[in-house]
């Protein structure tokens, strides 16, 4: 944005020296070309140095009394060309500016147009509302602002491609046409007043380190460039009586050229990037990696060691509950048992947690994971159906844990259980797995807790790690039985995670 400042104050300061110094080819008129208006020139000359003083990194009170004081005066003569061009009324500043009278062709050449006192005019409103804290809190108004100073820009680059095309149409017509010096100012000063506009949209696009930014600020003026290159070359050749198809292929060459190297140099800095970014990555993850390893390791060796002392508790609990008999000192003795039990479940709860998660998930099949589930618990009275022969599902290889944890607490809350079935069907392309019994249900005010950290006459652990380790590939759960009647767990498969095993055939995961 500063260089766009410094491009515009030269613009203007070689309109400016043009009129003092009497050049001809700057003051000069002839078709296509109309030369910039002195009052433009003093315009520009004055909101180009207060813009580079309001992009100042650390400015000093006189620098913002200055850029301040330079935005007045050029609101001023604007109101004074503004007034002169359209209403006929007030002082004209213009004049004093350029007292000789220059036509051509019936256009005012010592008077800004119209459409240059208005360009002008929404940039000098857009700085001074920021350079004096107006738009402090106000979001509308900055958004109202910064799409004002885009349309200002998109204007300046019509009117600069009709002068490339030779057509008069879009800089001006059969109304007073804008200089093209003019045009070229308001593009540039429109440009670096975006930089205090940068935070709202459409400028932020083009603001930060990002990819997306970096190609905008290159290939949008990359573009618009070649376009205005491509009819000043086009122009030339037909004025000059030579084919214009050369200039046409030669514009196409030198573009291609120019957007190859382009390309390129920002593919090569991409993929620096992304070689960085996967360094960066890289030695995080095994940061990480050793990290967790420690932690396992500590963790480890801790549960051992508290393991190691309960049992010793556990025995001296033992051992006093031998020799006592006091009956109060009995109950408390029962309840030092209780909490040594809960404690060896809590830890081993950690141990599982710790573990989840920890590998990649995989094809598992269903009736394995079910059975495997129920080994080691007593089912002699009980009549435990599975009828899910076939389906396979991607998930955790803790998936037994889910059903050990479902029939563990089918015993211990359903009360009197006679049969436990788990059945599988597809429904709207998801895999509904069905754990059920004929117990005594989940009452309906416990249906959501259940499923809580804590939640529970034991050690509330079981459904909370059921769930967690169900969740890992987008596997839910929830309690659907009625209760008096049983409990009743679905489990749902999303679509691509669950297939039907066919001859041994394998299908990839697929995942959303």
């Amino acid at each position: 944005m500063l260089a766009c400042a410094l491009s515009a104050l030269a613009v203007n300061l070689f309109g400016v020296a043009g009129w003092v110094l009497g050049w001809d080819f700057v003051t000069s008129a002839d078709p296509g070309n109309y030369p910039i208006a002195p009052s433009a020139a003093a315009v520009g000359t004055v909101l180009s140095i207060s813009l580079l003083l309001g992009l100042l990194e650390s400015p000093t009170r006189g620098t913002r009394i200055g850029s301040a004081s330079l935005l007045v005066l050029a609101l001023v003569i604007l109101l004074s060309a503004l007034s002169q061009g359209f209403i006929k009324i007030g002082f004209d500043l213009e004049a004093l500016i350029s007292p000789d009278d220059l036509t051509y062709e019936g256009v005012d050449l010592t008077h800004m147009s119209p459409v240059a006192s208005v360009s002008y005019l929404a940039i000098a409103v857009a700085v001074a509302a920021s350079s004096i804290g107006m738009l402090a809190g106000k979001r509308l108004l900055r958004r109202a602002l910064s799409w004002v100073l885009f349309g200002v820009v998109c204007l300046s680059l019509a009117m600069l491609v009709g002068y490339a095309y030779d057509a008069p149409l879009l800089y001006g017509g059969s109304f007073r046409p804008i200089a093209l010096g003019a045009a070229l100012s308001v593009c540039l000063l429109g440009f670096a007043a975006t930089q205090f506009f940068r935070e709202q949209y459409p400028h932020k696009a083009f603001v930060g380190p990002s990819v997306r930014a970096m190609l905008l600020r290159t290939f949008v003026p990359l573009s618009v460039a070649i376009v205005l290159v491509d009819g000043w070359l086009f122009t030339m050749a037909i004025r000059s009586d030579v084919s214009p198809t050369i200039f046409a292929g030669l514009v196409a060459l030198g573009s291609a050229a120019v957007v190859g190297m382009l390309v390129d140099m920002y593919s090569q800095r991409i993929s620096r990037r992304i070689e960085s970014a996967e360094s960066a990555r890289n030695g995080a993850l095994s940061s990480l990696k050793l990290a967790n390893k420690k932690l396992g390791i500590l963790g480890s060796v801790t549960r051992h060691d508290l393991l190691n002392q309960l049992t010793v508790m556990s025995g001296w609990v033992e051992v006093a509950k031998d020799s006592c008999k006091d009956d109060a000192t009995m109950r408390s003795l029962e309840k030092a048992c209780a909490a040594v039990i809960s404690t060896r479940s809590q830890i081993d709860f950690m141990a599982e947690y710790e573990s989840l998660g920890s590998k990649e998930p995989e094809w598992l099949d269903l009736r394995h994971q079910v059975m495997d589930g129920s080994i080691g618990l007593n089912l002699s009275r009980v009549r435990l159906s599975v009828e899910v022969a076939g389906w396979e599902i991607y998930a955790d290889r803790m998936l037994n844990k889910v059903f050990r944890n479902l029939v563990s607490n089918s015993f211990m809350h359903g009360g009197d259980v006679h049969a436990i079935t788990v059945r599988a069907d597809v429904s709207d392309g998801s895999l509904r797995i069905v754990y059920e019994d004929d117990g005594g249900g989940v009452p309906a005010a416990d249906k959501e807790r259940i499923f809580e950290r804590g939640f529970g006459k034991h050690t509330g652990y079981g459904l909370y790690l059921s769930k967690e380790i169900l969740s890992i590939t987008g596997i839910s759960i929830s309690e659907t039985g009625v209760p008096g009647k049983g409990a009743r767990f679905e489990m749902t498969v999303p679509e691509g995670h669950h297939r039907k095993q066919l001859d041994g055939t394998m299908d990839e995961p697929r995942h959303d």
